[in-house]
């Protein structure tokens, strides 16, 4: 499942494919999915499997595979507007993450439930998680993904009419892409960042 979910994701979305972990072929026959209509029809067909794939893995002794496979179908649960689902293969990831002490795999899955929760505009549970996962990334030095965070949290300031925090925040994450030479994030922070400013009147 997890071999076939990341080969999913590579057909879909190769934009992505430096953001997540490399999974060696299985040792058995997998499905075909590297065309994007078959890819989505397996992802769509083996949806609710995938829930209960993660939630098994990460009560009985799985951990890695829990959380893998939340990093891995982040963008397409995230796309397809599939929250009940994220939510719950995000908490169990988590959840293992934590357990085992991968602060890593631990501040990707917070990060994750609170971008779910900013696209229901539940601001201030999404805001919790986005912090606590900015803290894990800053303890890492993981500069990227502090950047993802920080841009999160000002989508949720600049939701709420708080444009100058958000505008603030918008500039540290972009900070953050111009060091990592991450050029796709770096456009995107400045396309949100004025956007922000032209809700000021700042043209």
């Amino acid at each position: 499942y997890l071999r076939t979910t990341s080969t999913a994701m590579d057909t879909l979305h190769p934009e992505d494919r430096h953001r997540r972990r490399r999974i060696p072929p299985p040792d058995i026959p997998a499905p075909s999915v590297g065309e994007p209509t078959a890819a989505r029809a397996w992802l769509d067909t083996e949806r609710a499997t995938l829930v209960q794939v993660t939630v098994h893995a990460a009560r009985h002794g799985r951990p890695t595979y829990a959380t893998q496979l939340s990093a891995t179908l982040f963008r397409y649960l995230d796309i397809g507007g599939h929250y009940p689902e994220a939510i719950t293969i995000h908490s169990y990831a988590r959840d293992a993450a934590h357990r085992i002490g991968d602060r890593a795999a631990e501040a990707t899955a917070l990060n994750h439930l609170g971008t779910v929760h900013v696209n229901q505009s539940r601001y201030q549970e999404a805001a919790d998680h986005l912090l606590k996962a900015l803290v894990l990334f800053r303890q890492m030095g993981d500069r990227a993904a502090q950047g993802r965070a920080l841009g999160n949290l000002a989508i949720i300031r600049d939701a709420q009419g708080r444009y100058r925090e958000a505008i603030g925040l918008y500039q540290q994450e972009l900070a953050l892409f111009r060091e990592t030479g991450d050029l796709a994030a770096k456009a995107n922070a400045l396309t949100a960042l004025g956007d922000t400013e032209e809700r000021l009147g700042h043209y």
